[in-house]
Order: C-alpha cells, then structure tokens, then sequence
C-alpha cells in the first residue's frame, strides 16, 4: 500500500485496488482497457501473482504492444479466470512469462478452463 504522505505528493492519483492482488489486477486491466492503455487485449502475458519478477520484467514488453498482463495463482481465481475469458479471440496469442515452475501447464490448463 502506498502511505498517505506519498500519495499526498500527487495531484489527482488514481487508486485502483481489489480485495486481492488478482482482483487489484483485473481492476487495473480493466481500467486500462477502457481509457485506452491496453490497445490489444486479443495479444496476453501471463504470468504468476506469487512472486512479483516475471510480471515486472514482462511488464516492458506488455507496454510496447500495448497488452494486458494477467496474473495467475497455481490455482487460478475467479478474476484471473474472467480476464482470460474477456480478452480471448480468435486472434488470441499467449505470452507465458516465466518457467513451468512459475506458471505450470497445469495451472495453464486451470486458468482456461471453462
């Protein structure tokens, strides 16, 4: 959380928050997406919300596009599930960041589940 006298050294801040790193996640995604940050949803990275270095490195790339990052438990929940769901098209293509320790094909398999 960011302490009241950081914050106070904005002017106007926006705080996006959720009830969970993955739903804080889904709100900033779909924040993005509808002020025109995220330009293509159909292009995802994907990465792990238990450790914070793939998404961070990932996140360079992400922006070039520019496409949302989705965070995913090993379990995935109900926010990271949705999010996978809403961007999916036909034209959908996946970045995986991080190794099958990071975000295993199970959990990959989970995640889209329907």
């Amino acid at each position: 959380a960011v302490p009241a006298e950081v914050e106070d050294l904005f002017v106007d801040p926006i705080r996006i928050s959720g009830a969970s790193r993955y739903d804080t996640n889904k709100a900033f995604n779909d924040y993005a997406l509808e002020s025109g940050l995220i330009e293509d949803p159909s292009l995802l990275f994907i990465a792990t919300g238990t450790n914070y270095p793939d998404a961070l490195s990932g996140s360079a790339a992400a922006s070039l596009f520019p496409s949302p990052i989705v965070l995913t438990a090993p379990k995935p929940t109900a926010a990271s599930k949705a999010q996978v769901l809403e961007y999916e098209s036909e034209e959908s293509f996946y970045f995986i960041l991080g190794g099958e320790y990071a975000v295993s094909n199970d959990t990959l398999t989970k995640l889209f589940a329907n």
